[in-house]
């Protein structure tokens, strides 16, 4: 009984420490990206919806989990999908709502017009 609590209690605190470094490691990807978010680049049709509040929040959290899945570089497509849900679960989970609206209006306002077809 004493081997089944304590692989239960490692078992817990690895995926504590886990948890912690995905929390911190989207929050330093988050702050990489509001930094140099003119990189980027949105589409007249996004821009317009988002001067009229008809952004969906869905689409705002899918959004700001994309840009910081592109900003960290393109690597093989499993990995990006995989890193992307990663970041989209833990800014959804540990941010709040009113924090991830602030978020972003702060990325979408430093995004620059994207060039014409």
């Amino acid at each position: 009984m004493r081997r089944i609590g304590l692989l239960f209690g490692v078992t817990g605190f690895v995926c504590a420490v886990a948890g912690a470094a995905t929390v911190m490691w989207v929050d330093r990807a988050l702050a990489t990206t509001l930094d140099r978010a003119e990189v980027m680049c949105l589409t007249p049709p996004d821009r317009a919806m988002i001067a009229h509040d008809a952004f969906p929040d869905d689409r705002k959290d899918h959004f700001v989990s994309q840009t910081v899945n592109f900003k960290l570089g393109v690597p093989k497509m499993l990995w990006w999908h995989l890193r992307g849900a990663t970041i989209q679960l833990t800014y959804e989970t540990f941010w709040s709502p009113s924090k991830r609206d602030r978020i972003f209006d702060r990325l979408t306002s430093r995004m620059r017009d994207c060039p014409p077809d």
